[in-house]
């Protein structure tokens, strides 16, 4: 729901087909827009932390994919987007499960 102290916000959105995941998507992103799409942020993870957006969101998405669920290993590197992936996810499957489309703002630190 708010911005984290890094000054970002993540949202996830699952589509379930036939009682499996068959779409997952995570983004994060600033009040500037979308950190996947941002070069100069990118460049400046990459060198801090050897990941960035344009990688680990790709990778959290797979991840969410292959074990069919939100207990994934994350990404090194990105520890914190890989919790707060984990935490939207489980709540997103857990809402799917309920039959709840709705969209469900929640604050993840």
């Amino acid at each position: 729901k708010d911005f984290d102290e890094n000054g970002g916000k993540a949202k996830v959105s699952v589509k379930v087909e036939d009682g499996k995941i068959a779409e997952a998507k995570y983004n994060e992103f600033t009040e500037k827009g979308n950190k996947r799409e941002d070069e100069g942020y990118n460049k400046m993870m990459t060198e801090k932390a050897g990941t960035s957006p344009s990688k680990y969101e790709i990778e959290i998405e797979k991840q969410i994919m292959d074990a069919q669920s939100a207990e994934i290993d994350g990404v090194t590197g990105a520890t914190g987007s890989s919790e707060k992936a984990k935490t939207l996810f489980a709540k997103a499957l857990e809402n799917a499960a309920a039959g709840k489309t709705e969209k469900e703002v929640m604050d993840v630190k």
